[in-house]
């Protein structure tokens, strides 16, 4: 059978972010964490069909986080797409993900990934 999508994420240490979040990223207070949603893959055979199941990936990698960050008053979920990846860009606009900066590829740029923002308020 296999498996068709699978996510991980880890947390990040504010200190450490490149100066692009940092900056957007710099009103974070006490009890506010960031979690990197490192990837999210869904199979190719099960692509396509009108991203339901990527969206179900992105809402149980959501409740993880949540999960993972039980004392956490804001969450910032943090993930990177590349610039030639439309059909990810939809799926996190579904969510409302915020696109924070965007990938530029050679010879303009040297990054081919662009940052993608979500602030989750956990229920208390």
């Amino acid at each position: 059978m296999g498996i068709a999508a699978a996510y991980t994420h880890q947390r990040l240490d504010p200190t450490t972010f490149p100066p692009q979040l940092a900056l957007a990223l710099d009103f974070m207070g006490a009890g506010e964490v960031v979690r990197e949603l490192c990837f999210l893959a869904v199979a190719t055979r099960n692509r396509g069909k009108e991203g339901a199941l990527a969206d179900e990936a992105v809402t149980e990698a959501l409740y993880d986080i949540i999960d993972c960050e039980p004392e956490a008053e804001r969450i910032y979920v943090l993930g990177q797409v590349d610039y030639n990846n439309k059909a990810s860009m939809q799926m996190l606009d579904r969510f409302n993900f915020r696109q924070l900066t965007q990938g530029v590829p050679p010879p303009r740029g040297d990054q081919r990934l662009g940052w993608w923002l979500h602030i989750i308020d956990p229920p208390q």
